[in-house]
């Protein structure tokens, strides 16, 4: 029997570490070695150029393009997440010229936050990646693999380009899953 957890509803935790399996894939995907920045981390596991850590608050104070072409990423506390989409949508809205950030977030469709920030925004697509068993997180002290997630996640692309990223992303396929996206406005 595979071993499940669930950290939106038991854990009082909020720093696991998003594995290489996670991760390895975008890097492959967008052909660079490193992100620019990881937006919310406590510890630098993930292979990023700047780190925002210390305090998950104060990412969401910083600005996530600072050149304009930075492909970043972040994988939020959940129970905070939609505070890291909603900067997401802004910082991607307010710049003329952006990279994109990428995101492992709990698969939640019923939320108006999913609703409004995710399903009805043409800047950008997500993959549903319930078919993947092995999907789940580092624990930070141990840095061993916690087992299957129990909450379905999704990868989440926010970026002005998400219609071809969506495209090449569905005819790559560098994680296993279902590619959504909503085009025009």
């Amino acid at each position: 029997m595979v071993k499940t957890y669930d950290i939106t509803q038991k854990s009082e935790r909020n720093d696991y570490q998003t594995p290489e399996f996670i991760y390895k894939p975008i890097l492959g995907f967008e052909k660079i070695r490193y992100f620019d920045i990881d937006l919310c981390c406590d510890e630098e596991n993930i292979p990023a150029k700047k780190h925002y850590k210390k305090y998950i608050g104060c990412s969401l104070k910083r600005p996530w393009f600072v050149s304009g072409d930075e492909i970043n990423f972040f994988n939020p506390p959940f129970n905070i997440a939609y505070k890291f989409i909603k900067k997401a949508v802004k910082e991607v809205k307010e710049k003329s010229i952006c990279g994109g950030i990428y995101s492992i977030l709990p698969l939640r469709p019923e939320t108006v936050y999913f609703r409004d920030y995710i399903f009805n925004n043409p800047d950008c697509f997500w993959v549903s990646l319930t078919k993947n068993k092995n999907l789940g997180f580092i624990h930070p002290e141990t840095k061993q693999f916690m087992g299957q997630f129990a909450t379905p996640l999704c990868l989440v692309y926010f970026g002005k380009d998400a219609k071809e990223k969506a495209i090449q992303w569905a005819y790559e396929n560098p994680i296993p899953g279902v590619v959504h996206f909503k085009f025009g406005g």
